[in-house]
């Protein structure tokens, strides 16, 4: 199925009626973000999950498109977008999809999902924390909101499981005095990658403080996690993949802000707005920077062809001016659009919703038609901007089994 490149920028009636200044993007109807929306989730559900990959041009079925897929559904329920028995309908099918995904693992106790090819040192077979993360976070939104079938129930209890017995973990000093640290248990990012990695460590702890709540023990105690999380902070631009890396990418700065709001943290706003802008350069929208000394950061750009940078305090931003990749944008979505319902600066968030669903259209239509990784990515910003718009919360349901 081809997806229309129906995204000229988003009419929304509410910043009409208000007489808002949107800028310089052009507007359209939310019906026609409707239609795009609708077709995604549609093309998702015809191929079953299967697609090509950005890393991997062989179809293979996706469980993090699947989890997106799942989050998208609940927040366009909630937008009033499908009915009741629709929903019912494609989370039974997800929920199946996603438990024969299991089938080739050959411990059908401990359920957890990965790539399903090989990627960076890791086998078809390994299975990661933040994907599994992700998976656990749409099976428990739509748990909360249409019940918790048989199905939802297995796939919970067996990750709560896996991330309880089989993923690795490890320890790393946290707390804000330099003088006074202590340990903190973390999870490494995949059965057979040790690396510790920012974003995935906070998307499960959040979740595990969910399924701890609920009945499905994990065996983690979360909150040192993000204590760990709110301590690493770089103010103004967010947090480093790793603690071995300088790159600050926005899809991982907006799956930790997403996670800290889904785990229950209020103070993120102007965290959330200063590192987001960091990202905006011009009408351009960046995927990502390095953040490094000044001297080294000089010598670098002297030597880039297409890099640019900005100087402040001792340290040089140094883009590599790659636009936002499509997940990168849909996450974005979701954040910009949790603000426009919950935030104090309103109008400065709706702009940015603005400014990413004209990058969607501009710049990530062909990906939303390969992969479905990506194009759920976008499904879920989409919806989340519908709920906003319609003064609807994307979240916070009633997740008890």
């Amino acid at each position: 199925m081809r997806i229309p490149k129906m995204l000229n920028g988003v009419l929304s009636k509410h910043a009409r009626a208000s007489g808002e200044r949107l800028g310089s993007p052009q507007l359209m109807s939310l019906s026609s973000v409707k239609q795009l929306l609708l077709a995604l989730l549609d093309s998702h559900e015809q191929r079953g999950g299967v697609s090509a990959d950005h890393y991997c041009e062989t179809p293979h079925y996706h469980p993090m498109a699947e989890g997106k897929y799942l989050l998208a559904l609940t927040t366009s329920y909630r937008a009033g977008l499908l009915s009741d028995s629709e929903l019912r309908k494609r989370v039974c099918a997800a929920a199946s999809r996603l438990l024969s995904d299991t089938d080739k693992h050959d411990n059908d106790l401990h359920l957890a999902f990965g790539l399903n090819f090989s990627y960076k040192g890791s086998d078809a077979l390994d299975r990661f924390l933040i994907t599994s993360s992700i998976v656990a976070h749409g099976l428990l939104e739509a748990g909360g909101v249409c019940g918790y079938s048989d199905v939802i129930q297995k796939l919970l209890r067996g990750m709560a499981l896996w991330f309880a017995e089989q993923v690795p973990r490890s320890e790393i000093a946290v707390g804000a005095d330099q003088q006074v640290k202590r340990q903190c248990e973390v999870v490494c990012f995949s059965e057979r990658n040790s690396a510790i990695v920012v974003n995935a460590n906070v998307y499960f702890a959040a979740i595990s403080k969910v399924l701890n709540a609920v009945g499905y023990q994990t065996h983690f105690t979360p909150e040192p996690v993000i204590e760990w999380v709110r301590c690493s902070h770089v103010p103004d631009y967010g947090w480093p993949y790793s603690n071995t890396s300088a790159r600050f990418d926005l899809l991982h700065q907006c799956y930790i802000f997403n996670s800290l709001l889904y785990y229950g943290q209020s103070d993120l706003e102007t965290e959330s707005l200063c590192t987001l802008l960091k990202f905006i350069t011009g009408e351009n929208i960046q995927d990502g920077f390095d953040l490094v000394p000044l001297d080294a950061g000089l010598d670098s750009l002297g030597k880039a062809k297409k890099a640019s940078g900005q100087i402040h305090d001792g340290k040089l931003t140094l883009y590599t001016n790659t636009p936002a990749r499509t997940w990168s944008a849909g996450e974005a979505l979701v954040l910009a659009s949790h603000f426009v319902f919950h935030g104090r600066h309103v109008a400065v968030w709706r702009n940015l919703q603005i400014k990413f669903i004209n990058h969607i259209q501009t710049a990530c239509m062909e990906d939303c038609d390969k992969y479905l990784r990506h194009a759920m990515h976008i499904a879920h910003g989409l919806a989340c901007f519908i709920a906003s718009r319609k003064g609807v919360t994307p979240s916070e349901t009633d997740r008890r089994p």
